[in-house]
């Protein structure tokens, strides 16, 4: 049983060698294992001759021995051996059939005359050498040689790798009925019994009519295929296969045919041959030269000098002698330029019109009508009529047909990747933006675009929407100047939304579709467009017209018509391309981060691979499959080290979540880059409008119940530790702030109130007994976040005033030392103050009744202070803090701060003089009497008892200034307001002595009340 089993084995095995060779078992030549057959019943039947011949002519003496004919013959094997095992081994020699089957005839004959040789009476001789039989010097060479054979072949059988089946479609004709996928086999049949039954007296000229790649090349490849297994049919017809398109000019044309005519007459009669060749000559001598005269010239002394209608008539003679009828298959005639057309007709019709001839030419009707009409050759489109007697029209490929092929391209494949692209395609082509339909007219283009695709998609994987994907491929390969110029300056066609960083085609201005109303569309164009079916269009609108308010209509098309267009598209496409362009980049909503309109997408398909450090579809599946909240910052962190978080919001910008657990693992991650926004730099801008965005979808139907998902989304943000504190107060902010577009996010307006006292009394809590630095301004934050809230903001001072009640106030007075807009010299209280105490009066209440307001450093901020209520805090004060470290390093980080931004400072070259007098006629009376070039500015706060002037002197001599100050004021108040001057000695002046004295009232008084001293 083993046996049989190993036999049946060996022969799949050969079977298969055989197959995979590229022949089937019937096809196998029986001549040579015949030749071998009959050879080996010869021999059996001749057997006694055989036998009798060797008695006569081999036997020799039974004593018969020679040495040199020993070693020759022992040499000859020797060296035999050697020299067949150097080819089998080193040079791969593989022997051929012939050699295979001679050797085994030989050898089958001396084993048999070994094995009888008792019975002939015979012995061999033995060599005096070695002692071996002479036949067996010629049996082991034989025998080692086809067992090498033997064991070759088996290697080869065994460790053959399956044939491998390219991925990629060749535009191939198909040659066997069993492919034919189009029902063409009743063309084929019809067509093959008309060429064979049928005989005609001159030629007969068949069109076999359909567009590009509608299997007209596959229908010829059928009828040969049934030809050739007829043996009848060969003998009794002579078939030329002429492909013009492989010619160099028109000339050739002519020329080329008559050749091959010639080669397969001269199979069945020289002279013809000969004749088919003169014939030519004159003709490609009257088509070059022009002249008449070798065509027509007639002379009886040879045959070269016949005339033209002479050397026609014998071979018409000829081949009624022969009787073979001439089949001529031309393909592609619409492959050729108009004059090359011409050629080809004139042959059909005219110079190669014989007897019992038969043309049948495969060819776009509309194409070659076409061709001819640009190069001037015809008129009308009827002059085709007169070169064919038949013509067989190819109907339309069904849409559905080319779709089941077109997948069944992508289902071949065998690996899980490639299968499952193969389920993508077939929901692409569902979707009702594909353009399969309008792009796929025949099996050349299921082939060529499968082929595009296949070899494209490796390169953006699933990073692009396949439907945007296929789209775009069909535009590429057909219009590849409009994607040149895409990539080029894609501005001319389209216009780039840098808010949602996303390409759309663009819509006129108002005024430029005013401009162009008044016009009139080209005749060719709005001809063509009148004649296409409305309910093909994709685009919202009904004629061509609308189309002149995109922008791409007037970046295409020229206004003088549609055939005059800068990318040289034909007229026939223009609808198409308008199609897809707007398909592709037409105003719709981005359902998903791989739509092509996004630019990041875009550039993927022109540059045709992925960015570095892209992040790929794949990677944000796998995020949002994350277990737990830890794992989620891991891949969180990583992407940010990786440089990817940038790319992550974008596709969170066009995310579209199919349910609601993707949903929500969605807004954990927006909360997790919420929290860490700042660490890795993001814009909180968009953080915010995608949190805001996912968690407005929670709440929709779509996604379940509402209140559930409010508990879920609460929890989320403000119960658990997903945020921390600071993060949560700015958040509630946020939200309180945008209520008008988030509805709060079905949170009640008291839930969030209440929560965000809370949440600011436990941060108060938190910073007590902790200090921070004079330039940090958290702490304020917190409150600003918050004050706006429900009328929740007393409470929130309360709570304010509280924290500081028992604290050291260095810190916050510090930091309520504000600058002005353009100056670092000089400065105010901040308004901040207003919004917790209700007014900078109160502040300054709440500061000297302060248990810590006998401080040194608050004495001194409590003087800056009472300057600046002595102005109502209307204006900033030059003020020096000498004991107040808090205040002199804020004041510095000012200066900082502003000189970063700005060199100009409008106090810059001034010093303050502030005076106070309780006259207030007086101080009117200086600003009247303003000496511009020694006071450059004045002043002046009118208070309930006294008057406040400010007085800007001069830097460069300031104290000097100071004395010519009170020297006016002396001549003002002496002359005019019944003051009388004083010593105007500068000590006193410097320490704040008033420097007049009222002659009738003695409280009228007139002091420097800073800077104390009036010292700079």
């Amino acid at each position: 049983m083993d046996f049989i089993s190993k036999l049946n084995s060996f022969k799949e095995l050969t079977l298969e060698f055989i197959l995979k060779r590229g022949r089937s078992t019937a096809n196998i030549s029986p001549i040579k294992p015949g030749i071998l057959f009959i050879s080996i019943i010869l021999f059996h039947v001749f057997y006694l001759k055989i036998v009798e011949s060797v008695n006569e002519n081999l036997i020799m003496t039974e004593n018969f021995s020679n040495f040199w004919l020993d070693g020759f013959i022992i040499f000859t094997s020797l060296s035999t051996i050697i020299f067949f095992s150097f080819r089998f081994w080193y040079t791969k020699y593989t022997p051929s059939e012939t050699t295979v089957i001679l050797l085994f005839l030989t050898s089958y004959i001396l084993f048999n005359f070994i094995l009888f040789s008792n019975n002939l009476n015979w012995s061999f001789f033995t060599d005096s050498i070695l002692k071996l039989h002479y036949p067996l010097y010629f049996l082991i060479p034989i025998f080692l040689f086809l067992t090498y054979y033997i064991i070759k072949r088996t290697i080869i059988v065994l460790s053959k790798k399956p044939e491998f089946r390219s991925q990629f479609q060749s535009d191939v004709p198909i040659n066997k009925i069993n492919d034919d996928k189009l029902g063409y086999e009743p063309y084929v049949k019809n067509l093959g019994k008309i060429i064979l039954n049928e005989s005609f007296s001159k030629a007969f000229s068949i069109g076999l009519v359909g567009p590009w790649g509608n299997g007209k090349s596959s229908i010829f490849d059928l009828i040969k295929s049934e030809i050739e297994d007829n043996e009848k049919v060969l003998r009794d017809n002579i078939f030329i296969d002429f492909q013009p398109f492989l010619n160099h000019n028109e000339y050739d044309i002519i020329n080329e045919f008559f050749i091959l005519l010639s080669n397969q007459l001269s199979k069945f009669d020289g002279n013809i041959s000969n004749e088919i060749l003169n014939y030519s000559q004159k003709l490609n001598d009257l088509y070059q030269s022009k002249s008449l005269i070798n065509f027509v010239s007639k002379s009886t002394n040879t045959q070269e000098n016949l005339a033209a209608k002479e050397l026609y008539n014998k071979i018409n003679e000829s081949l009624t002698r022969i009787n073979k009828k001439i089949i001529v298959f031309i393909d592609d005639l619409d492959r050729l330029n108009g004059d090359e057309i011409i050629q080809v007709l004139k042959l059909i019709r005219n110079t190669g019109n014989f007897k019992n001839t038969i043309f049948i030419v495969a060819m776009d009707k509309d194409y070659v009508l076409q061709r001819l009409k640009s190069s001037d050759h015809i008129l009308n489109s009827a002059y085709l009529e007169k070169f064919f007697q038949l013509e067989i029209y190819l109907p339309e490929i069904d849409n559905n047909l080319l779709r089941e092929n077109f997948l069944e391209i992508f289902e071949l494949a065998q690996d899980t990747e490639s299968l499952d692209f193969a389920l993508r395609i077939k929901e692409a082509l569902s979707n009702s933006d594909i353009l399969f339909n309008d792009y796929v007219k025949n099996i050349r283009d299921v082939k060529r675009y499968s082929n595009q695709i296949k070899f494209d998609y490796p390169f953006i994987k699933s990073e692009i929407n396949l439907v945007d994907f296929i789209n775009f491929t069909f535009l590429k390969t057909r219009f590849p100047s409009i994607v040149n110029q895409l990539y080029e300056d894609r501005s001319n066609l389209l216009r780039y939304d840098n808010i949602n960083d996303l390409y759309h085609i663009e819509v006129l201005p108002e005024s430029a579709k005013e401009e162009d109303e008044g016009k009139s569309i080209p005749l060719d164009l709005f001809n063509f467009f009148n004649s296409q079916s409305t309910t093909n269009k994709t685009i919202e609108t009904k004629d061509l017209k609308e189309f002149k308010k995109y922008k791409i209509f007037k970046s295409i098309i020229q206004d003088n018509g549609c055939s005059d267009n800068s990318n040289k598209v034909d007229c026939d496409d223009l609808y198409l391309l308008f199609k897809t362009l707007y398909t592709l980049f037409g105003k719709k909503d981005i359902e998903s981060s791989d739509s092509i309109q996004l630019s990041d997408n875009l550039n993927t398909l022109f540059y045709r691979k992925i960015q570095e450090n892209n992040f790929t579809q794949k990677e944000f599946k796998d995020l949002l499959n994350f277990k737990n909240i830890e794992v989620l910052k891991s891949d969180i962190s990583n992407l940010d080290a990786n440089h990817k978080l940038l790319q992550l919001l974008k596709k969170l910008k066009w995310f579209k979540a199919t349910n609601t657990d993707i949903l929500k693992k969605v807004i954990q991650i927006l909360i997790h880059l919420y929290q860490m926004k700042d660490e890795y730099s993001l814009n909180g801008v968009d953080v915010n409008e995608r949190l805001n965005f996912y968690n407005k979808e929670l709440f929709t139907k779509e996604f379940g119940e509402s209140a559930e998902n409010a508990k879920w989304l609460w929890n989320k943000l403000f119960t658990e530790d997903n945020l921390s504190l600071d993060k949560k107060i700015y958040l509630i902010g946020e939200i309180w702030s945008s209520r008008n577009e988030n509805e709060l996010w079905k949170f009640s307006k008291d839930d969030i109130s209440e929560k965000a006292i809370e949440m600011y009394a436990l941060k108060l809590n938190e910073l007590k007994g902790t200090t921070w630095k004079v330039n940090q301004f958290e702490f304020y934050g917190y409150y600003h976040a918050l004050k706006n809230i429900n009328e929740i903001q007393p409470k929130l001072n309360e709570l304010f005033e509280s924290f500081w009640k028992d604290r050291d106030i260095k810190l916050l007075c510090a930091q309520t030392i504000d600058a002005v807009a353009f100056s670092s010299s000089v400065y105010r209280l901040s308004d901040v103050i207003i919004d917790i105490y209700g007014a900078k009066e109160n502040f300054v209440s709440f500061v000297k009744k302060h248990e810590f307001a006998e401080k040194p450093e608050i004495k001194e901020y409590i003087q800056f202070l009472d300057l600046l209520q002595k102005t109502r805090f209307k204006s900033p004060i030059e003020f020096k803090f000498k004991t107040f470290t808090l205040a002199k390093e804020r004041i510095k980080n000012i200066k900082k701060q502003y000189l970063n931004n700005s060199s100009f400072d409008e106090y810059k070259d001034y010093h303050q003089v502030i005076l106070e007098t309780n006259d207030k006629e007086f101080l009117y009376a200086i600003r009247s009497h303003q000496n511009y070039n020694l006071i450059p500015k004045i002043e002046l706060y009118d208070n309930d008892d006294t008057i406040v002037s400010i007085i800007n002197i001069y830097k460069k001599n300031a104290n000097a200034d100071l004395v010519k100050i009170a020297i006016l004021l002396n001549e003002i108040g002496t002359d005019k307001l019944g003051w009388k001057a004083k010593s105007l000695d500068k000590a006193e002046l410097i320490n704040n002595e008033s420097f007049l004295e009222h002659s009738s009232d003695p409280e009228k008084e007139i002091k420097i009340i800073h800077p104390k001293p009036a010292k700079f």
